[in-house]
């Protein structure tokens, strides 16, 4: 877990680029909802944008006011979701976290209204929506099933805050909008009173 292999991949051709970030993401194309409906290739291309992120407990991932360019996949370990230092959710293994709004119909990047933090040692896959709509543009068919099936455990949106430049390549979507702060994932638990939540632990 302390080898940077987006470092390591750039010694690689392109091609076995391809099929290494296959191998190192493949539980999540494989069990995560959102990408069952994605050709071979669009997976491939999905791949190679994915970033691997390491976190030790204590560390902040996302903090207030961050623009959120982002989606999170948790592969192991739990975080916890602060919104004015209190505890509002704790996302463990297969939650999903980022801004579930950035798709629809104003087509902006928000901003957290909250702060992640690692609860134990995790392993996230990282995926900037600048590089979700480059692929589902080349891969238009994909959109569709994409935007039903994926379910944001939470989000971190804030809507009363500023919103960012339109995002490219989103032409003729407009997913439905989720409640700010919604929790409809597998395993987050989201607002008072505290509960536990998904299946963390590393």
């Amino acid at each position: 877990n302390g080898i940077d292999m987006n470092a390591v991949l750039k010694g690689f051709p392109d091609c076995l680029q391809a099929e290494i970030c296959l191998h190192l993401n493949r539980n999540l194309l494989r069990t995560c909802p959102a990408f069952r409906e994605a050709s071979p290739g669009c997976l491939r291309a999905l791949s190679v944008r994915f970033k691997t992120t390491h976190i030790p407990p204590g560390d902040t991932l996302v903090h207030k006011g961050d623009v959120l360019i982002a989606l999170y996949f948790i592969a192991r370990g739990s975080v916890e979701i602060l919104e004015d230092d209190v505890v509002v959710a704790i996302l463990g293994k297969d939650d999903i976290f980022g801004d579930a709004e950035a798709f629809c119909e104003n087509k902006s990047i928000g901003k957290s209204r909250c702060v992640v933090t690692a609860l134990t040692y995790c392993d996230l896959h990282k995926i900037d929506y600048d590089d979700i709509a480059e692929v589902l543009d080349i891969y238009p068919e994909f959109k569709e099933g994409f935007w039903k099936d994926l379910q944001v455990t939470f989000s971190l949106r804030d809507n009363d805050m500023v919103l960012l430049n339109d995002l490219p390549f989103f032409d003729d979507m407009s997913p439905s909008p989720l409640p700010p702060g919604s929790a409809v994932g597998t395993g987050g638990i989201q607002g008072p009173p505290l509960m536990s939540g998904g299946g963390g632990g590393g």
